[in-house]
């Protein structure tokens, strides 16, 4: 029994001192930003977008991007869904965009005022458009919009 109580004094010890070493190292750290359902703005080839709920909304690009841009279906395994407000807005070298299949939703101003942009082809997911999302690009004139519009 003595022997027992002396395995037993021996392991406590152990645990205590193994266990609270390591608390030290986590000084400072902000736990509930692990548990934060913010969106995490990020970049990729030229587009800015970010990644919340599982799915990823374009929000801006480059302004030096130029000529016709195909919007990927989706990024670091996340499916691109949305086409944020402003997101093209200044992108004045853009002739043409296709839009995937994946993409549900082209918010508010998304492509205004892009100034050179001529062709706009949207996949068959696109089921809204919002208001004013191709205001003032003037030579806009082919547009070729999928079926779900």
């Amino acid at each position: 029994m003595k022997n027992c109580k002396k395995a037993l004094a021996v392991i406590m010890a152990v645990v205590l001192i193994l266990g609270a070493a390591p608390l030290g190292g986590f000084a400072g750290l902000d736990f509930t930003s692990w548990f934060k359902t913010e969106a995490e703005a990020a970049t990729y080839n030229g587009l800015e977008y970010e990644i919340k709920d599982g799915n990823v909304t374009i929000t801006g690009c480059d302004e030096s991007k130029s000529g016709k841009l195909t919007v990927p279906s989706s990024i670091g395994g996340y499916p691109v869904t949305e086409i944020g407000e402003w997101a093209f807005y200044g992108c004045n070298k853009l002739t043409g965009v296709v839009i995937p299949d994946s993409v549900k939703k082209i918010d508010d101003e998304a492509f205004y005022s892009c100034d050179n942009l001529a062709s706009v082809e949207t996949g068959n997911g696109v089921t809204s458009i919002g208001e004013d999302a191709f205001c003032y690009c003037d030579k806009l004139t082919n547009v070729k919009l999928g079926s779900a519009v």
